[in-house]
């Protein structure tokens, strides 16, 4: 496949993605985007949240699962 196309691919499962948590809570949303590896930037912006927003969320997750 070639870079427009796994763009294209990568923009469908994006959307597919927030579709099927459209119905879950803003925590649990960024909870799994989290665990899913996005990067911060990335949860802050599908999310409408600050960068910082979601690092605190990162080390209260980490603190938690300790």
């Amino acid at each position: 496949m070639n870079d427009s196309a796994n763009d294209g691919l990568q923009k469908v499962l994006t959307a597919l993605l927030l579709v099927q948590m459209a119905d879950m809570s803003e925590a649990d949303q960024i909870g799994i985007l989290i665990r899913a590896g996005w990067a911060n930037s990335e949860i802050a912006q599908v999310c409408s949240v600050t960068e910082n927003a979601i690092a605190i969320r990162k080390t209260r997750l980490k603190k938690s699962t300790k």
